[in-house]
């Protein structure tokens, strides 16, 4: 699956406010929010890269 411009904008809005919301309870939690936001757009960004190829 690859992600197009608008996704790509949604996620990334989605894992901002989770993470800030987050920040609020736990630190711990938020860290954890963020690395698996950041590794999931990550590979999301690879498969695509992979596949124009």
């Amino acid at each position: 699956m690859v992600m197009d411009r608008k996704e790509e904008g949604i996620f990334a809005s989605v894992a901002a406010i989770a993470v800030l919301v987050s920040a609020m309870w736990d630190p711990w939690i938020s860290a954890i929010i963020a690395i698996i936001a950041l590794l999931f757009f990550a590979e999301q960004s690879f498969s695509g890269i992979k596949k124009k190829k």
